[in-house]
């Protein structure tokens, strides 16, 4: 009997894992598409341009790149995706939204940032953030796609992406 149930919390262990590592965020340079997985039959893919494109490589980092473009012919505004997975055998150091705000607020040179309306669905974590500049208010929106050691976030300054991408969910 001990020895079904190793094996079944085995395989349940496995599956939850394998579940986990799927890849949520891929990007073919050669082609300037982004491609989101919705869920297990969707993927959404977003065609960039002449995006500006960046990757980087370490000691933890599996794979991280930059993506980013203003006034795709779909979506108005800035769009710019942060991709980053570790190597499994690391793990985050903090939470990693929180750098990305602060650079919303820094980047924007905003007086102020607050988020005011977070909603997760799935492994999506889509928040609106309003930002202050001299008594100007401006909405910026936060998509955060997480998995296993694994973080995308995508700004985009309209909204356009935000509403398709929760509207596919």
């Amino acid at each position: 009997m001990n020895i079904i149930s190793n094996i079944a919390l085995a395989s349940i262990t496995a599956l939850v894992l394998s579940g986990c590592a799927t890849q949520l965020v891929q990007y073919q340079e050669d082609k300037n598409l982004l491609s989101l997985k919705i869920n297990d039959e969707k993927i959404k893919n977003i065609q960039f341009n002449n995006p500006y494109y960046t990757n980087n490589l370490g000691y933890c980092i599996q794979k991280d790149f930059i993506v980013s473009e203003s006034g795709l012919s779909k979506y108005k505004g800035l769009i710019h995706v942060q991709h980053t997975q570790l190597k499994t055998e690391c793990e985050w150091l903090g939470l990693p939204e929180g750098f990305v705000v602060q650079s919303i607020k820094k980047y924007t040179k905003a007086d102020s940032i607050k988020r005011i309306k977070e909603e997760k669905i799935g492994q999506y974590i889509f928040s609106k953030f309003q930002t202050n500049k001299n008594n100007k208010k401006r909405t910026t929106y936060l998509i955060e796609i997480w998995g296993a050691n694994q973080n995308t976030f995508i700004i985009d300054t309209k909204g356009d992406l935000y509403k398709d991408i929760k509207k596919d969910l």
